[in-house]
């Protein structure tokens, strides 16, 4: 039975031959997505296989990989769901790594890394003019991250971030403003621009159209763990 409310809702792959190209969407709104690179690159994103047998996307920032899905709809309430595998290491330091989950004039959810010293720091914010909650959270190479950000405008008016179940950060009782009803693209791997494109692997983006609960969130930390070994 599916969960209520899933705008996005992708599919999980564990199968014996690579998934067709493409994010496929299983919601009843259509809402797949295209694999996509930038000008430096020649080639799009690709499906890996992980040794569960899980089929995950891989995004090489060298090749400024990314993902676009077309006229979402996204005013209102929104827990946005992600699994994040990042490919960092001391090397990258100084540099942006930007999941963009969405955004349009002034509203966006976004994930950023910045490796100043070993160990690698993750920094996650969701944010834009109207307010920001963010977190700089411990990440050790190969670490998954299963990600939940929350955009509450009706019980208690905030943004709230999940790290691997756990509430990381929460901003509070602040102004975050209302999301434009109107058609906007949905970037999954970068910036809007494109640029600073992310690296490493993602699975199973999914948008539901009201702010999970903590004891959601948790539950469906709980379920992926047991895909993905956390």
């Amino acid at each position: 039975m599916k969960a209520r409310g899933l705008v996005l809702d992708s599919r999980r792959y564990r199968t014996s031959v690579s998934p067709p190209a493409g994010l496929e969407d299983t919601s009843r709104f259509g809402n797949d997505g295209t694999f996509a690179h930038g000008g430096g690159g020649a080639t799009d994103p690709q499906y890996v296989q992980l040794p569960s047998g899980l089929w995950v996307i891989s995004f090489d920032r060298s090749e400024e990989h990314y993902v676009t899905i077309p006229n979402m709809r996204m005013n209102g309430d929104k827990t946005f769901e992600l699994v994040a595998i990042p490919s960092f290491d001391a090397s990258d330091a100084g540099q942006y790594f930007f999941l963009q989950w969405f955004i349009d004039i002034d509203n966006y959810i976004n994930l950023d890394k910045i490796a100043l010293n070993p160990p690698t720091t993750f920094a996650v914010a969701a944010g834009g003019i109207n307010g920001t909650a963010q977190v700089t959270y411990p990440w050790n190479a190969g670490e998954v991250l299963i990600i939940h950000a929350v955009l509450d405008y009706t019980t208690a008016p905030h943004r709230r971030l999940y790290i691997n179940g756990q509430l990381e950060a929460d901003s509070g009782a602040v102004g975050i403003g209302t999301m434009s009803s109107s058609m906007s693209t949905l970037y999954i791997g970068c910036k809007r621009t494109p640029d600073d494109f992310w690296d490493g692997k993602l699975a199973l983006p999914r948008i539901y159209s009201y702010a999970l609960s903590a004891a959601d969130i948790y539950a469906h930390y709980q379920t992926e763990r047991r895909f993905f070994g956390v």
